[in-house]
C-alpha cells in the first residue's frame, strides 16, 4: 500500500524504514523525503527474522518500482520492533538454563515472587482464607539456584563477609549442571557490590579451572535497585527472553548493511527511545511492539484533539491495548502489570 498512487513519487529518497516483527506477520514502513510511505507485509520466518524483513520490504518497495540494493543508501533511520522476546516469555520458551546465585536462606525468592502476583486479582473470600491462590510456575527449575552465605545492610555495612566456599561450590555446581550463564543477585549490592563483585571473581578463577566460559551477570550492574526480587526478576527475564534475539537482530543489522543501507538499526525501548542490538542490556526492549502503537495513538490523539483514546493490536499470539488519558499515555502501576503478568502466565 502507497499513500500517494502518483508514480512520479516513486523516483524520491527514502528516508526512514520502520519494521515489526511480530509472531505471524513482519511489516514494514518505509518513507521517502516527500512524507509519503509505503507499506509491506511478509510472513515472519522465526528461526531468521532478517529474511521475513527483506521479504516485507521488498513488498512495499513493490509500490515505487524499485528494490532495497538499488535504493537503500539514502535511509537515514532505521526502527525495529517487535514481540518475540515477550512472545518468548508468555509462551514459556525461552532459555531456562540459566545458573543463579542468592543469599543463603533465600533460594525460594524466585518461586515466592511478589505476593500481588498470586493475591491481587481475588475476591475478600480468597484473600481472606488464602484457599485459591497459586504462584507463577518459576523461569528455571528450583536445582539451578544455589546461596551463599555473607551479608550486606541496606546501609551497604557488611555484616557477614561472603564465605568463599560457599560461592566456589556454587559456581562448580551450576557449571556441572552445563548452565549457559550465571546471574548473581544479593542483598542490597545496590548499595555495596562488593560480595557480587567478589562472586564474579571467584566464579572466574573456577571457570579458568574447569577450562570453561560462561558470562557472569551481576544484579548491580545489570539493574541496581532497591529490592531483591525486580533486580532478580530482570536478570532471569533478560538471559530468559531477552537475550536471545540478540543474535538475531545483530543478524538484522548486518543483513541491511550488505543491501547498502548506511542507517544503523535502532531498537525500539519500552519508555520510547532506541537503542544499538549491541547495547549490555536488551530486556528495555521486551515489548517495544506494544508500545510503538502506543506512541502512535499518542499522535492521533493530539492531532485530532482526543483526549481520552483506546488501542488495540490482534496478534498471533498476544493481545496487547494502550490507554492515552488526557492526551498521555497511561502508566500502569506495579500492582497493576504484576496482575497482567499473573494472568497471562496462569490463563485467569
Amino acid at each position: 500500500m502507497m499513500s500517494n498512487a502518483n508514480n512520479s513519487r516513486n523516483s524520491l529518497l527514502l528516508k526512514a524504514i520502520a519494521l515489526d516483527t511480530g509472531g505471524t506477520m513482519t511489516d514494514s514502513f518505509i518513507i521517502d523525503e516527500k512524507g509519503s510511505f509505503s507499506v509491506g507485509k511478509a510472513q515472519t520466518t522465526p528461526h531468521n527474522e532478517s529474511e521475513g524483513i527483506l521479504n516485507s520490504i521488498a513488498d512495499s518497495l513493490r509500490y515505487r518500482d524499485t528494490t532495497l540494493d538499488e535504493s537503500g543508501s539514502s535511509v537515514e533511520a532505521l526502527v525495529y520492533s517487535g514481540t518475540a522476546m515477550v512472545n518468548r516469555l508468555l509462551e514459556r520458551e525461552g532459555n531456562s538454563n540459566i545458573g543463579v546465585i542468592v543469599n543463603a536462606g533465600f533460594e525460594d525468592l524466585l518461586r515466592l515472587g511478589r505476593a500481588l502476583q498470586c493475591w491481587i486479582w481475588l475476591d475478600y473470600a480468597g484473600r481472606l482464607h488464602a484457599r485459591e491462590h497459586e504462584h507463577p510456575k518459576p523461569l528455571i527449575p528450583q536445582r539451578q539456584i544455589k546461596g551463599v552465605r555473607g551479608r550486606i545492610n541496606f546501609w551497604g555495612d557488611e555484616l557477614i563477609p561472603l564465605y568463599r566456599k560457599d560461592a566456589r561450590k556454587a559456581v562448580e555446581e551450576l557449571l556441572d549442571l552445563g548452565v549457559d550463564c550465571i546471574c548473581v543477585c544479593l542483598l542490597c549490592s545496590y548499595m555495596n557490590a562488593a560480595h557480587e563483585m567478589l562472586v564474579r571473581i571467584i566464579a572466574e578463577e573456577v571457570m579458568k579451572e574447569k577450562g570453561k566460559e560462561i558470562p557472569i551477570i551481576l544484579s548491580c550492574e545489570h539493574n541496581p535497585v532497591r529490592g531483591e526480587t525486580p533486580r532478580l526478576n530482570a536478570l532471569i527475564i533478560e538471559q530468559y527472553a531477552a537475550e536471545p534475539s540478540r543474535e538475531q537482530l545483530i543478524s538484522i543489522a548486518k543483513r541491511l548493511k550488505e543491501k547498502g543501507v548506511p542507517a544503523p538499526l535502532r531498537i525500539l525501548t519500552t519508555y520510547g527511545g532506541t537503542i544499538s542490538p549491541y547495547h549490555k542490556t536488551l530486556i528495555p526492549t521486551m515489548i517495544s511492539g506494544p508500545i510503538g502503537g502506543v506512541i502512535g495513538t499518542q499522535f492521533i490523539s493530539e492531532k485530532y484533539g482526543i483526549k481520552n483514546l483506546v488501542s488495540s493490536d490482534v496478534g498471533g499470539t498476544s493481545f496487547d491495548v494502550g490507554l492515552i488519558m488526557e492526551r498521555s499515555p497511561f502508566r500502569p502501576t506495579w500492582k497493576e502489570l504484576n496482575m497482567r503478568t499473573f494472568k497471562n502466565e496462569t490463563g485467569w
